[in-house]
């Protein structure tokens, strides 16, 4: 595309504005920035490739947004965490890689993995160990750990327990104070949440927490970091007795690992906002 195309393109389809002159200094420095070999003058009018071309669309020199709005500080972190685009690693396979999903180990351990796509696996506990770590090495902003979760109700009370004791305080295991979760109340800011953790996974609804029967904590000695592991049994109401499938036991889900989720909950699907009020959502 020579640089006079280029220039007609900006006004055409990019909504340049500006003068004819101004478009064709603008194309001209656009094909300064992107060529291969920059020794070549615009004088020179190669104009640029088609690879070229698409380096320059997906760069920073077309920019959706003005880059003096992306500056991070504390006067841009003060708005509930739902007015923000979160950066995710899901499905980022598509241009980069997958950040795998949590399945049951061989050994009783979680891991973490690709499900079924021949992917290497690590352990839960030291990709929380070095989330601990590096997390907040170049950023004091939130981390939210969004889990795949593919385990079966005993590798979830592990990850629990690994979220519990690994990140200690980091963890943000319960509602701030100054930001209950009910009804018109908006969520934290990124600002309020900074070093913090926050899980996002399925929780347990409010008719299948009144389903539980009384719990029975059994009470393990103290590990190395001096704090006591519970297992909470819970016992369910007659309903699979009768005949009648239980979703919560075909798909058991831990108090533990429920207790973790406050701001972050996943949910199946959002119908609409009328229905995100109904039912508490933030």
């Amino acid at each position: 595309m020579k640089t006079g195309q280029l220039a007609e393109l900006l006004r055409r389809e990019f909504g340049f504005s500006g003068e004819e002159s101004g478009s064709m200094c603008m194309a001209e420095e656009i094909v300064q920035n992107c060529r291969k070999s920059p020794a070549l003058s615009a004088q020179e009018d190669d104009g640029i490739t088609k690879e070229e071309l698409l380096h320059f669309m997906i760069s920073d020199l077309n920019y959706l947004l003005n880059p003096n709005a992306l500056q991070v500080n504390e006067d841009t972190l003060q708005s509930p965490l739902a007015h923000y685009w979160i950066s995710t690693s899901h499905n980022t396979y598509l241009k980069s890689k997958q950040v795998g999903n949590c399945w049951d180990g061989s050994d009783g351990e979680p891991i973490i993995t690709h499900g079924r796509a021949g992917c290497s696996a690590v352990l839960f506990k030291d990709v929380i160990q070095a989330i601990k770590e590096e997390g907040f090495q170049t950023s004091s902003l939130p981390i939210i750990l969004s889990f795949e979760n593919h385990c079966c109700a005993k590798q979830q009370e592990m990850m629990a327990f690994y979220c519990i004791t690994i990140l200690g305080d980091l963890l943000l295991n319960e509602a701030l104070e100054e930001w209950p979760i009910e009804p018109s109340m908006e969520l934290p800011s990124p600002w309020a949440l900074k070093n913090k953790v926050l899980i996002k996974n399925k929780k347990l609804t409010s008719r299948k927490q009144e389903s539980r029967k009384p719990s029975r904590k059994k009470v393990y000695p103290s590990n190395d970091h001096g704090i006591i592991r519970i297992q909470i049994e819970v016992g369910l109401e007659s309903g699979a007795e009768n005949g009648e499938p239980s979703s919560l036991t075909e798909c058991p889900q831990p108090v533990q690992l429920a207790d973790l989720v406050n701001y972050t909950q996943a949910v199946p699907k959002m119908p609409s906002f009328a229905d995100c009020r109904s039912r508490n959502m933030p």
